[in-house]
């Protein structure tokens, strides 16, 4: 039951666009939505939160969290140590999420950004000669 409703709070969050920082239903609305028991609503809540899905505290709504690289980090690393992932392949996903990254990045950036840009790669031949 607590996979399945994880699997449909992800779901809500998608459907609903919801963005860091934006707060869920309460948990009697969404163990309502969800059609499950307030505990198991909580427990889903809980195992998104462990993940970086989530950031729940007492007392206040669940919110969506902001991206954190920790979670990924570690769950990559446990697939290495565990053997299920060599490291070139580790490393092949890191590659792949960097060159996304960087070309998300390069299409997004202001004319500011890319004439710092520009100015930072000035100073890295300069260092390169000895300047």
């Amino acid at each position: 039951m607590v996979d399945r409703a994880v699997t449909e709070l992800r779901a809500y969050i998608r459907k609903e666009n919801m963005k860091a920082g934006d707060a869920l239903p309460s948990e009697q609305a969404l163990s309502a939505q969800l059609g499950v028991s307030r505990t198991v609503a909580r427990e889903a809540m809980r195992a998104l939160a462990a993940l970086g899905v989530l950031q729940i505290g007492n007392g206040r709504r669940a919110r969506v969290a902001a991206m954190n690289a920790e979670a990924m980090s570690i769950l990559l690393d446990h697939t290495v140590y565990s053997g299920e992932l060599s490291i070139q392949q580790a490393l092949d996903v890191r590659r792949t999420l960097e060159l996304r990254t960087a070309g998300l990045a390069a299409l997004r950036r202001s004319d500011d950004q890319a004439k710092e840009l520009l100015v930072i790669v000035d100073q890295m031949f300069a260092a390169l000669r000895g300047d």
